[in-house]
């Protein structure tokens, strides 16, 4: 694979482990939500009870220690298990997960069923929280640099589009993902895709959430992650 949209930790994550990954662009902006259902009512009601996010290295682990530590509470107090978003919904609905963190629109999915209510906000528990990152194999930037760049930049010119066209936004998404109309809509109200730049700031304030929830030791530096030669 020469290059892919993965969630950003587990990018952060291969570099740290001598994997020439190089990330150019994020995927999106904000988009994530948590849902929980419709009898709990505070952090507190989330003990003992099991809790679904995608991936141990994802900004969906993140937002949930975050939200836990805010009320006194940690990974001992909730079970939290990886789960694939598709089956999130029918997972809450059934009772097996009391609640979940996702990027959009399986967050919507669970509101437009009728199962579940949006919970914390997970802007107030990382202020511009990022999700998801294009990346490169390092050997293929070094080989095709100008395909590299040629590529990043039409990733970038395409959230760009987006959201100056906010009418293509949801033409393009019913295309490929077939939800209704509502999911859709809602999901996107709360995606940005103008501004995809992995600034030093965005970096740093991951990593630091990285390095305090202990999913990762040796943090590369924003150089070593962040190819900057394949911007535009």
């Amino acid at each position: 694979v020469d290059a892919a949209s993965v969630l950003v930790e587990l990018g952060v994550k291969a570099r740290e482990q001598g994997i020439d990954v190089r990330a150019a662009a994020l995927g999106h902006t904000e988009g994530n939500i948590i849902i929980v259902n419709n009898d709990i009512n505070s952090v507190q009601d989330l003990k003992g009870k099991s809790f679904a996010i995608p991936h141990k290295q994802s900004t969906q682990k993140v937002l949930v220690d975050c939200m836990l530590e805010n009320a006194g509470l940690s990974e001992k107090d909730v079970q939290v298990v990886e789960m694939s978003p598709p089956e999130m919904p029918s997972a809450l609905a059934v009772g097996q997960i009391a609640g979940y963190s996702v990027a959009e629109p399986f967050g919507s999915l669970a509101l437009e069923m009728g199962n579940g209510k949006v919970f914390e906000d997970p802007d107030h528990l990382w202020h511009d929280n990022i999700c998801c990152a294009l990346v490169f194999n390092g050997q293929f930037v070094d080989e095709h640099h100008e395909l590299a760049k040629a590529f990043t930049k039409a990733y970038l010119d395409a959230g760009k589009y987006l959201d100056e066209h906010p009418e293509a936004q949801k033409e393009i998404s019913l295309k490929y993902m077939k939800f209704k109309d509502p999911v859709i809509e809602r999901s996107l109200q709360v995606i940005g895709f103008g501004d995809l730049a992995l600034t030093e700031d965005r970096y740093n304030a991951l990593v630091h959430h990285m390095t305090h929830i202990d999913l990762i030791k040796k943090v590369p530096t924003y150089s070593e992650f962040v190819d900057t030669s394949l911007l535009p």
